[in-house]
């Protein structure tokens, strides 16, 4: 079952909501004996100003040309990483430039996170939601510097 919402958004609380009311529809209908992978998917478009960029001034991971090569003119970096303390957790976060129509760069960082199979239990699908949420939001903000980050929140 997969749940998906584009522009404009609400909150976490009104996805979760409506996730675990259409999780009962599918339970009834379904019966599931298994969660064979329980994640989120967040794909978030950043874009900075127009200009020579330094991506270390905007990203905290990045990869780095040296000056000698020029400016880099698109931009793919994709790791699969394990959460640190629950290795259950994983995250496999691809952040890369876009064409743009406005001036300015666009990066996308689409960052996915899941567990591998729970045995069928709705009560342990609602109480991982939240640490996968966790592990997001920690990936992103730790991903972004406090520029990019103010330049988010005043756009």
């Amino acid at each position: 079952m997969t749940v998906s919402r584009l522009a404009p958004y609400s909150s976490w609380d009104d996805l979760a909501s409506f996730a675990a009311e259409e999780w009962t529809r599918f339970e009834q209908l379904v019966a599931p004996k298994a969660v064979s992978r329980l994640g989120l998917r967040y794909i978030n478009k950043v874009v900075l100003p127009a200009g020579h960029l330094r991506l270390e001034d905007w990203f905290n991971t990045h990869s780095q040309m040296p000056e000698v090569l020029g400016q880099m003119s698109e931009f793919l970096s994709r790791a699969q990483i394990q959460h640190p303390k629950d290795p259950r957790l994983m995250a496999l976060v691809t952040v890369g430039s876009t064409p743009n129509a406005t001036p300015g760069h666009a990066f996308l960082m689409d960052i996915d996170v899941w567990t591998p199979a729970l045995a069928q239990s709705s009560v342990s699908i609602w109480e991982v939601l939240p640490n996968l949420r966790v592990f997001k939001n920690d990936i992103f903000f730790g991903s972004i510097t406090d520029r990019t980050l103010e330049r988010i929140r005043t756009s």
